[in-house]
């Protein structure tokens, strides 16, 4: 699965924190895809108590909009961006960080049902690259959320952005995503 080094530079308001992962875990430089409809406002009921008890009211923001990784045949109108932070259920001894929200702010991850924020536009050092890009190669969608390279061609409708060059010795390339 992809992941991104600390090197980043975007805007903050390039990002959005709008979805949920819908997996248990997805690790950052997942490409993703909205599901559904996307951010769906005529449907009320999505944004109204999270309480399945009656009479209760639940203060926790819900989060009703999910992401899932984009797959070869997305193409960029489908793509919502990339994750910058990884998601999980549980740590590595196994104990279910919706519990331990302390331990998930220490992991520096996002816990799987709550609001992740996907980039959208801006630099990243990203890994898990199908194929060889160099500078200029466009990188489009692969399976599981990775990055494929591709030719560079302003018509093709499956292009996401560009490499801006080779991959290093630790694998990770230099990314510029326009999704």
């Amino acid at each position: 699965m992809a992941n991104l080094k600390p090197f980043r530079d975007y805007d903050e308001h390039d990002v959005i924190n709008l979805f949920a992962f819908s997996g248990a875990s997805a690790n950052k430089g997942t490409v993703v895809v909205a599901q559904g409809q996307g951010v769906n406002l005529l449907d009320p009921t999505s944004l109204d108590n999270l309480s399945s008890y009656g009479n209760t009211l639940s203060a926790q923001f819900n989060v009703p909009w999910t992401v899932a990784p984009a797959s070869a045949s997305s193409n960029k109108n489908q793509v919502v961006g990339i994750l910058l932070k990884d998601v999980r259920t549980v740590d590595e001894n196994g104990e279910r960080l919706i519990y331990n929200p302390r331990k998930a702010a220490e992991m520096d991850v996002i816990i799987s049902g709550q609001a992740v924020p996907v980039l959208t536009k801006g630099l990243v050092l990203v890994n898990d690259i199908v194929g060889t890009p160099g500078f200029g190669s466009g990188a489009r969608p692969a399976a599981n959320g990775n990055l494929q390279v591709t030719g560079w061609s302003s018509s093709d409708n499956s292009i996401i952005g560009k490499f801006l060059g080779p991959t290093g010795s630790d694998g990770y390339a230099l990314f510029k995503l326009e999704a």
